[in-house]
């Protein structure tokens, strides 16, 4: 109860957070059309699953999606000049209700969700209508407080630095299966069991010829790939918008999230997209596909996996 009680003192005393046009918006309002403090909320649209925040620093909004649909999104303000918040996937370590902050003069950072174990965080915080922070992503007080009970730990967020195009959708021949790629080799396994529950994420390595499937940030699988042509990998992130066809178990709809150093893709190129060249074992394949669901991430870079896969799960982003 006094845990509880200096909650509500804190806030109070911290009127900022309490933006005077800070409302919930209507369904179907347009993300773009938001105001300072205002924020849209959805959870209904899909009321479990896993969840997948994007942050999109040029137009100053966070969307979130949940088992595929998008539930959500608000106004955000995020570091200022000199305090850039950084770009990259990043995955929610720490949950703190009530956190302050140990590097700004004990600044309150209401229903926080760490990003980095340097100071970057999602927390309820004022909006000016501009980058205003140092280095953390400010978001509307009640939509904090909603993406708070929404997000578990281990939830993927990526922060990049281009518009976000929601309605660009990529329906790949993807994790074809190469029989060429044999099975059993050094570190490969397939191991559900370490993490029976959790949000799927695969990351795949281009220099490493490897996918890593992860499943509650621990790897529950890894094997070895082919990929067809002789380019690198450029930098993606997917999130499978919709289930596969029946007799195509590792395929689907899936959302190309634009990320730092790659244009978007055209929709007259989808056909040659990165993700068509991606080969691996049919036993893998068919494995990895009955734990697919709406809501995977994947994570396409040409970074060795001991970079893509690090404590933090920066995977495109470098820490300031």
């Amino acid at each position: 109860m006094k845990q509880l009680l200096a909650f509500v003192l804190m806030l109070l005393a911290v009127p900022a957070l309490a933006q005077g046009d800070a409302k919930s918006c209507p369904a179907g309002t347009d993300p773009m059309a938001l105001n300072p403090g205002q924020f849209v909320w959805m959870p209904a649209a899909a009321p479990d699953g896993p969840v997948l925040v994007v942050i999109s620093l040029p137009q100053q909004r966070a969307y979130v999606f949940r088992n595929g649909v998008q539930i959500g999104a608000a106004r955000v303000s995020t570091g200022r000049p000199g305090y850039e918040t950084p770009a990259g996937v990043f995955r929610v370590l720490e949950k703190d209700i009530d956190h302050r902050s140990n590097l700004y003069d004990d600044a309150p950072m209401p229903f926080m969700l760490r990003l980095t174990w340097g100071g970057v965080a999602l927390h309820a915080g004022y909006d000016p209508g501009r980058p205003q922070s140092h280095g953390c992503i400010r978001m509307p007080l009640a939509f904090a407080r909603d993406l708070f009970s929404a997000v578990p730990l281990g939830a993927i967020v990526v922060v990049t630095d281009r518009a976000l195009e929601t309605g660009l959708r990529v329906s790949p021949a993807l994790l074809t299966t190469d029989t060429a790629v044999v099975e059993g080799g050094k570190g490969d396994h397939w191991s559900p069991e370490r993490a029976p529950s959790g949000p799927v994420t695969l990351v795949v390595s281009g220099r490493d010829r490897q996918l890593s499937v992860m499943r509650g940030g621990v790897e529950i699988g890894r094997t070895r790939i082919t990929i067809a042509g002789d380019s690198p990998l450029h930098t993606h992130a997917l999130m499978l918008m919709a289930g596969a066809p029946e007799g195509a178990p590792a395929s689907g709809s899936w959302m190309l999230v634009d990320l730092p150093g790659d244009a978007l893709l055209p929709p007259e190129a989808k056909d040659s997209h990165d993700v068509d060249r991606i080969r691996m074992p049919p036993e893998f394949a068919r494995a990895l596909g009955g734990i697919l669901t709406p809501g995977a991430t994947m994570l396409i870079s040409d970074l060795p996996l001991d970079v893509a896969g690090g404590s933090e799960l920066q995977l495109f982003g470098a820490e300031k």
